[in-house]
């Protein structure tokens, strides 16, 4: 028997031999083509409901774990469930594998297309609902019509609830706004009222467009748009959602925040920044109603003059400029110093604070009294805070200074258990604006704008032509320093007027908390709290 010899030096026996072992059926070759399918399909679907799950977590942040991982476990099963109902459907008989792989496609396009992981988990989780709602009542309403409408019910429910939710949860779909501001008159004309008096005066004010912040800035009759980089505090893990940036800023400047020093502060601080460069030159600068009314502006313009308004009433506030800046001169009888600091446990009580809190105020009240120059003391009478003595000297002072120990923003708290608030102030209205006094507020928060609504507005809307006053924790030392500082002023050889005593005080001592609010709004027919 003749044997045939290979070139390679094997029989023609081994090499069909060999040939075999590496042959695959089509059978085999579907097989294959099914696990790999099916290994990149669960690959797809972990990392699809990952980002899902990036949205759920958004959308769920106070629901607590329970609610995200049965939402997240929705996705996950409707994911798994639809791609096997696919697999086994008679219309893919023959391409069974391409079922196997659609998840991979819809992976690489939740890179490329923003919100499409959101949709999906949507659509899932909706879609089982739906299912087991119709399968539920198939079983006790024999009509298909009724039991089709019972189950678009929830639908409609769903429909409402995931834009509501979304919006709970302090985010926005991203949007493309104008830049430009719709407030360029109005900035405009508060320019040129300011100019009147401050030449070298430029009027700010910050707007959210696009869920941006942007600071517009009006000078010599033009307004600029600056666009400040704000995306990082309304950043999240899905492309298309945002949280809403005026929450942000409200948490960030929140009541509870430990002053300019905490961490919220100095991160509006840092997208400020820019806005500090451009008014490098400028000397005097207003700030408008608008967004961060509770960011203390005279911390980042250490150096210039600050003025505060929470009005864009170009008339009313050129004219408490005017009066501002024409003050009369500082002099012992032309301020009253009314010390609301507790003397003692019992009053620190009366003004809501524990009694057990009293070592860290036994000495405030001593060292503001000691810092009043004796000239101005005899003029005083008395420097009891009492109620009576705050509005008598709105109505006839031309500059009262309070030192205030507790302030909720919208009334202040006196140690012997008074209280002065909207209410009393609107009672001697027309008394204050006639009189038109400046009034000083040594305390913490005085300045609040919270709800639009602060001890400081109520004195600006009833009459006052400037308030100073903190829109943030005041450091006793800090009040202390400038306190004293205005007060040498009212004992100068050469008197001073009253505004540049304060302004100067700010200067020397390098203290920047305090800020000269503007405005003077009247008070709203049937404001219940001025009833």
């Amino acid at each position: 028997m003749s044997v045939m010899i290979s070139p390679s030096g094997r029989s023609s026996n081994d090499w069909g031999h060999g040939r075999s072992s590496r042959y695959k059926t089509p059978q085999e070759t579907t097989q294959t083509i099914r696990n790999w399918s099916a290994f990149g399909s669960i690959v797809s679907v972990v990392f699809t409901v990952s980002l899902a799950g990036q949205f759920i977590a958004l959308v769920l942040a106070s629901a607590g774990s329970a609610a995200f991982i049965l939402l997240v476990g929705s996705v996950a099963v409707g994911s798994i469930v639809a791609t096997v109902i696919l697999f086994r459907s008679e219309i893919l008989e023959g391409r069974r594998a391409s079922a196997l792989v659609l998840p991979v496609p819809i992976l690489l396009l939740s890179f490329l297309v923003p919100g499409l992981p959101a949709v999906i988990a949507v659509v899932l989780v909706v879609g089982e609902w739906i299912y087991v709602i119709y399968v539920s009542a198939s079983r006790f309403i024999q009509t298909r019509v009724f039991a089709l409408i019972v189950t678009a019910l929830p639908v409609i429910g769903g429909l409402y609830y995931v834009p509501r939710a979304i919006g709970d949860a302090g985010l926005v779909v991203t949007t493309n706004a104008p830049a430009e501001t719709t407030l360029a008159p109005a900035l405009t004309g508060i320019g040129q009222a300011l100019q009147k008096t401050y030449s070298d005066g430029v009027t700010l004010s910050y707007q959210i467009r696009g869920n941006r912040l942007y600071a517009d800035i009006s000078k010599n009759g033009t307004v600029e748009s600056m666009p400040l980089a704000s995306d990082d505090l309304v950043r999240t893990p899905v492309r298309w959602l945002e949280r809403r940036l005026s929450r942000e800023l409200t948490a960030s400047l929140s009541a509870g925040a430990n002053g300019v020093e905490g961490a919220g502060y100095q991160r509006v601080s840092e997208i400020l920044s820019p806005v500090a460069s451009t008014l490098g030159e400028t000397n005097t600068v207003l700030v408008v109603d608008g967004e961060l009314m509770n960011f203390p502006h005279q911390t980042l313009l250490p150096a210039k003059r600050v003025f505060r308004s929470v009005s864009l009433d170009t008339e009313k506030i050129g004219r408490n400029l005017a009066d501002w800046a024409n003050s009369p001169m500082l002099q012992p009888g032309q301020v009253v110093v009314l010390n609301g600091l507790p003397q003692s446990a019992e009053e620190l009580q009366r003004l809501d604070m524990p009694g057990e809190a009293w070592d860290q105020w036994q000495s405030l009240h001593q060292r503001f009294e000691e810092a009043i120059p004796p000239q101005i003391l005899p003029v005083t009478e008395s420097t009891s805070a009492t109620k009576v003595a705050f509005l008598d000297s709105l109505q006839h002072k031309p500059a009262l200074v309070m030192i205030v120990a507790h302030s909720d923003g919208y009334s202040i708290w006196l140690p012997n258990g008074e209280r002065v608030d909207a209410k009393d102030i609107a009672a001697v209205g027309e008394a204050i604006r006639s009189n038109r006094p400046r009034v000083f507020l040594f305390s913490c928060e005085t300045a609040r704008l919270d709800d639009v609504q602060s001890f400081a507005k109520v004195l600006l809307d009833h009459g006052a032509t400037a308030v100073a006053a903190p829109v943030t924790r005041l450091p006793v030392e800090e009040a202390l320093e400038v306190f004293q500082s205005f007060m040498g002023s009212a004992v100068r050889e050469i008197p001073v007027r009253i505004n540049e005593a304060f302004e100067d005080a700010l200067q020397i001592t390098r203290r920047s908390l305090m800020e000269i609010w503007v405005a003077e709004v009247e008070p709203r027919v049937g404001d219940s709290r001025l009833a």
